[in-house]
């Protein structure tokens, strides 16, 4: 028999050939491996960090953040399985949130808890600005959505 599994957007994403009760465990072990949270590997902010997500063609997520449980929880909650499938299209940057600092203004950001979806290649102007606490299912909606604004645009 062979075994096919989805994610909860009906997209296929393993499928193996299996003979026994041994392979059927294995299949489900990879299927759980594939398909399950991924650690995000933040980049802290600067101009050189958001210049080679430019020079990569990937869309950026800057998050600025205070350190609070709030914080960490917002971050967290983008390794979740549903949304690991877009971590590869996308550089993960982190700012420590400074009431009056230069990023914050050259952003417009006024708060901590502030996420910014940018396209790189565009001028300073993000495709998305959300604020708050952010669960999972705060997240694929708007980053499906800049992620297909980057393809409109021809990369």
């Amino acid at each position: 028999p062979e075994f096919i599994f989805f994610n909860n957007d009906g997209e296929e994403y393993y499928r193996c050939g299996v003979k026994d009760s041994a392979g059927m465990a294995r299949a489900m072990d990879e299927a759980n491996k594939r398909y399950g949270p991924k650690e995000i590997g933040w980049t802290a902010y600067d101009d050189e960090t958001l210049k080679a997500a430019k020079e990569g063609g990937k869309l950026v997520l800057i998050a600025f953040v205070d350190g609070s449980k709030e914080s960490e929880s917002s971050l967290k909650s983008l390794e979740d399985r549903t949304l690991v499938k877009f971590h590869e299209k996308i550089a993960f940057l982190k700012a420590e949130f400074r009431k009056d600092g230069e990023v914050e203004k050259k952003w417009g950001v006024t708060s901590a808890l502030t996420f910014l979806l940018v396209d790189p290649t565009k001028d300073g102007k993000p495709l998305e600005k959300l604020t708050g606490k952010r669960a999972v299912g705060h997240w694929k909606s708007p980053i499906s959505k800049s992620l297909k604004a980057i393809e409109k645009s021809g990369r």
